[in-house]
């Protein structure tokens, strides 16, 4: 089927990759700062499941206290909190519900491990 724009509706979709995208990219890169972004975010996903993991059991934290424990910006820790969220097996929960206020004033919802409060 066609629309007169020349979409094709009936055309395959494909779904997403299995896998995360861990560096998401902004504008034009290279291969190779494709690969280092790629190379950090893991590492700071790395970094913040291990704070996580270092926590009391059931224990929540917002982005921005996550954020106060490393020298990069809550962006970064956000997009890594959120593909540690991510996937068939997450590796944190995210609690939309539980929210607590961040450092200017403006409510954040908290993570814990996934394993936690369930």
């Amino acid at each position: 089927m066609s629309s007169q724009l020349g979409l094709d509706f009936d055309a395959p979709v494909l779904g997403r990759p299995k896998e995360p995208t861990h560096f998401f990219v902004q504008s034009h890169v290279t291969a190779e700062e494709k690969t280092a972004g790629e190379r950090k975010a893991k590492s700071q996903e790395a970094a913040v499941l291990n704070l996580f993991r270092h926590l009391k059991p059931g224990e929540r934290l917002t982005p921005s206290e996550v954020a106060a424990a490393f020298p990069w910006p809550v962006t970064s820790v956000r997009r890594a909190m959120t593909n540690l969220a991510a996937g068939e097996t997450p590796k944190l929960r995210h609690w939309p519900g539980d929210r607590k206020r961040g450092p200017w004033g403006a409510m954040e919802s908290t993570w814990s491990l996934a394993e936690a409060g369930r």
